[in-house]
């Protein structure tokens, strides 16, 4: 062989490495996002379905095993695009941006039923919530409370106990943050946090009244469900916080709060935590529904 066609062979067979290598770095690119779009989907939609936390667990783990199936054809699929298309990585992400698409809309849909997507007060309000199908519960409450914020600076000032839902209010400098917890088949899960930050120096305190804020803050409480983040829960609780005492000062749907707690901020003023045990349905809660007299 001469050493003209010897440089061929050798470009021919380096070439042929570079498109095998290519070829499997698009095969592993597309099949990993592929998975991560069916996981993702699959666990919006047992966290939409669910009823319970067991019905949950046992729609995202078959969704976690149809992912892990469809993970087969799919790839099978990418070889014969590859083999026979123009375009062989174009339909694949189509397929995966599909798939995205629907699981947005789907949260979309859920979330666009919310009046805290647009509503504003005085307080900043903000919630983290963590519960996954990974999670099998408590059969102790208190000690489940303890657990997860005996690391918390806070210091405990109110608490919600309702037949499927509690919450543990801890107040800390100008923040209040809720621990919340959801009970259901005689067991407990952690459900996750809310946080109101008061007299934030960073927010438009003025620019919003009192009514707005007790409204801005109660629809906020609608989110609090955990598994049921997009539903209307058995237990509907609302709260806030107020500079004036709001006992016979505040009315949501005609009704004074429930719980009213003096708290003493680290300058030394005063503010009010008021509760609502169960506002029925907050999820429907408008503007109107909610009454701020004698400020």
């Amino acid at each position: 062989m001469s050493g003209e066609n010897k440089k061929l062979v050798s470009a021919t067979l380096t070439d042929g490495k570079k498109n095998r290598k290519n070829h499997l770095a698009r095969h592993v690119i597309l099949s990993v996002l592929f998975l991560f779009a069916i996981l993702f989907c699959s666990a919006i939609a047992a966290g939409l379905l669910a009823d319970n936390f067991v019905t949950e667990n046992i729609l995202a783990t078959s969704g976690l095993v149809l992912a892990i199936f469809l993970i087969i054809p799919f790839e099978k699929w990418l070889v014969y695009r590859e083999a026979h298309s123009r375009h062989p990585v174009l339909p694949p992400v189509l397929l995966i941006l599909a798939v995205f698409a629907v699981t947005f809309a789907m949260m979309a849909h859920q979330l666009g039923k919310s009046p805290s997507a647009i509503a504003s007060g005085k307080n900043v309000n903000a919630c983290g919530y963590t519960h996954d199908f990974t999670d099998y519960g408590s059969r102790d409450l208190e000690k489940l409370i303890q657990e997860k914020y005996s690391k918390s600076e806070g210091i405990p000032v109110a608490r919600i106990d309702l037949r499927d839902y509690h919450e543990v209010f801890l107040l800390s400098e100008n923040e209040i943050t809720t621990y919340e917890f959801a009970e259901q088949n005689k067991k407990y899960f952690y459900l996750g946090t809310r946080k109101l930050v008061y007299r934030a120096a960073y927010y438009p305190l003025d620019s919003y009244s009192w009514q707005e804020t007790v409204f801005a803050d109660a629809s906020e409480s609608c989110l609090s469900h955990g598994i049921r983040l997009f539903k209307n829960g058995d237990s509907d609780p609302a709260w806030g916080v107020t500079d004036f005492n709001p006992r016979k000062s505040v009315q949501i749907k005609g009704r004074y709060p429930d719980q009213v707690t003096k708290l003493e901020t680290d300058d030394g003023s005063a503010i009010y935590l008021w509760i609502y045990n169960d506002l029925n349905n907050t999820a429907e809660l408008k503007l109107e529904d909610v009454t701020v007299t004698n400020q």
